[in-house]
């Protein structure tokens, strides 16, 4: 399965990678995402409420960052969807154990 990445903009500008179906936390509730201040961290998916759709202008700084790190067979995306959801909790699950 693809790495399926979401970029996002803050109101200051600032632009955040989110990855739906890769696990913060050993509940399957945060993702991971990528900045570049900060770099990779445990972010809530509720977040999309918080910012805006990023336009390619604004993530291709970040999008070539990832890809010089390594991420590689990203899929760009503009939604979270339940399906994400789901498999980030399958693979919390799958990595740390069923809390559930």
């Amino acid at each position: 399965m693809a790495n399926k990445v979401i970029f996002r903009t803050w109101k200051d500008g600032s632009v955040i990678a989110l990855f739906p179906r890769l696990p913060a936390d050993r509940h399957g509730y945060k993702c991971e995402s990528y900045m570049h201040v900060g770099q990779h961290a445990a972010a809530d998916p509720g977040i999309v409420s918080e910012t805006t759709p990023s336009t390619k202008k604004e993530y291709d700084p970040l999008l070539k960052e990832l890809k010089t790190i390594g991420y590689t067979g990203l899929e760009i995306a503009k939604k979270i969807t339940p399906q994400d959801n789901a498999y980030r909790q399958k693979m919390a699950d799958k990595q740390w154990g069923k809390l559930r």
